[in-house]
Parts: structure tokens; C-alpha cells; sequence
């Protein structure tokens, strides 16, 4: 299992995110106060997320989509990922969080684990007791920085939760030898996501971690074909990263935008305009008024 995780806070924002890969599945932990999400205003993935399937996990908090699926935690909410992520091009589902704070932990898995037909638009399904445990069981971990054993332990008994309920059927497990080529590339990219700098070079991560930048290329390749990570190389997996974190920075009230931009590599306050008007999101002003405008009159 390959792990990440960060903390940020400045003011009345607080921000928390873990994440956690198998060749499987991939596990997102989140906790944030003072800041909004509202994937209408992401970079959208370029490329079909090779077949998976989201399981939402709502713990704390609550949502909305665009079709009008208003939830309040604990809830799960389940969809296909090209839908919740968006998929060569198009936009994702409307899929905005409320709540103070608001706390999650999603599943993607691939969909030859997943039991019955979630190409639709964000549905609920049954949260049962087992796997609302589950879920809190391994955020208590992401919260305490737990060792990888035990998150390997604590996902375990989350799909076997899943499992039992009828949403997952158990599959064969990938040989861990295929998970073992992007350790070295994740180990360098987590030094970063740690720090929250998503500035890095691919030189500078190949000084990192001790190889040379045509080896740190083919590594990469490596790490994203065998998780399906949604990123057409290192470039693009760097460029989506601080697009993301950007958007959801700019939305906390505390933050100005220069403080912004330079936390995720960019010069100053007009070049991170730049990047976002050059993806086709909104202007960095714009994100602060979303707190204050009706979520349906929004356009989309």
C-alpha cells in the first residue's frame, strides 16, 4: 500500500487529506473546515479512469449534486468515476460539500469488484452500521498518522465490510510485484504533498530519490498505469495537482490569493489566473463568492 498524507491550517481553514493506493482500489480521506469543494470549478481528467466505480463515504457533513441528491452524514453515495471525476473532457457531476467540518472517505475500485450497475448520476445507497465502523475505524488512523500495516489492516476489514453487504464481490488480489515499480516515485512525490508544495521538477524528484530523470519518467509511467491514476505523465499528473489543491484553497476566506499561488508553485497571483483561465475554470476572485451564492442559481 502506498500512502500520503498532509495537514494544512491558517486561520479558520483547516485542511486534511490522506490518500492511499493499492492496484485495486485508492482510499481518499478528508477533513476540512473554512473551505468549500465544488468539483464543477476542477481540472477534469483527460482520460477514462479505466473502469472504476466511487463509493462516497459521508461522515460529517453534508452534500449536493446537480441532480438534486441533497445528503447529510453519515451517507453513502455511490457513482461511476468517470462521472464523479469527468472523463476526456467533460465535466464532472455536480458534487458540492457543505458542512463544518466536513469528513469523507471515498472509495474508487475497480468495477469488476463492484456487485450491480452505478453508471447513473450520484445515488444513495444503504450505509450500514459495519461499514460506517469501518470507515471511522481507518479515519481514526489517517488522523494519528497509523503505520502502513495497520492501514493495510484497516482497509482490509473496510472492503470486507463492503463485501458482506452486497456491494462488492471479492476478487483475486494483483501480485504485489506489480505495485512495487512506483514505490520509489510515490516515496519522492509524497515529500511534496506533505509539504503541500506542488512546485517539484521531474530533476528535482529524481535528485530526491537518488536516479536519474529518464529513469524517474519510466517509474512514473509505471505508478500510473498500475493504479490507474487519472494523469498523462508526470507533467500532467503535477499540473492537475496544483490546479486542485488551488481551487479548493481559494475558497477559504482566510487565504489571499498570493498566499495561494505561491503555496502551490506558482509565481504570483496573475500567473495562477493564468493556469485557471487556461483550463477553462474561473478567475480566483470568483471562488471567494461561492460561499455566498445559492447553489442551484450557480451555472454550471
Amino acid at each position: 500500500m502506498l500512502l500520503s498524507s498532509t495537514r494544512f491550517s491558517q486561520g479558520s481553514v483547516e485542511l486534511h487529506m490522506h490518500v492511499a493506493l493499492e492496484p485495486e482500489y485508492a482510499l481518499f480521506y478528508n477533513r476540512r473546515r473554512g473551505l468549500l469543494y465544488d468539483n464543477r470549478y476542477q481540472p477534469c481528467s483527460q482520460a477514462p479512469s479505466r473502469g472504476r466505480v466511487t463509493f462516497h463515504t459521508l461522515l460529517e457533513g453534508s452534500l449536493s449534486t446537480s441532480n438534486g441528491l441533497e445528503v447529510t452524514g453519515p451517507a453513502l453515495v455511490c457513482m461511476s468515476h468517470d462521472v464523479f471525476e469527468g472523463a476526456s473532457g467533460s465535466r464532472p457531476e455536480t458534487f458540492r460539500a457543505h458542512g463544518e467540518p466536513h469528513v469523507s472517505l471515498t472509495l474508487h475500485i475497480d468495477r469488476d469488484w463492484v456487485v450491480g450497475d452505478h453508471e447513473a448520476a450520484p445515488h444513495l445507497v444503504t450505509l450500514s452500521a459495519e461499514v460506517e465502523r469501518a470507515a471511522r475505524e481507518y479515519t481514526a488512523l489517517a488522523e494519528g498518522h497509523g503505520d502502513t500495516s495497520a492501514f493495510e489492516r484497516a482497509s482490509s476489514t473496510l472492503i470486507a465490510a463492503f463485501v458482506r453487504d452486497g456491494l462488492l464481490q471479492q476478487r483475486p488480489r494483483v501480485p504485489r510485484t506489480a505495485a512495487q515499480y512506483g514505490e520509489r516515485i510515490w516515496n519522492g512525490l509524497s515529500v511534496y504533498v506533505t509539504q503541500l508544495d506542488a512546485s517539484p521538477t521531474l530533476g528535482m524528484l529524481s535528485d530526491l530519490i537518488n536516479i536519474s530523470p529518464r529513469t524517474a519518467d519510466r517509474l512514473m509511467k509505471q505508478l500510473t498505469e498500475t493504479y490507474g491514476l487519472p494523469a498523462e505523465g508526470f507533467r500532467d499528473m503535477i499540473r492537475r495537482w496544483r490546479l486542485k489543491l488551488a481551487t479548493l484553497l481559494l475558497s477559504g476566506r482566510d487565504l489571499t490569493v498570493r498566499v495561494v499561488a505561491q503555496r502551490v508553485g506558482y509565481r504570483n497571483a496573475e500567473a495562477l489566473a493564468n493556469a485557471l483561465a487556461a483550463e477553462g475554470l474561473l478567475a480566483p476572485s470568483r471562488y471567494r463568492q461561492l460561499w455566498d451564492e445559492p447553489y442551484r442559481n450557480e451555472k454550471r
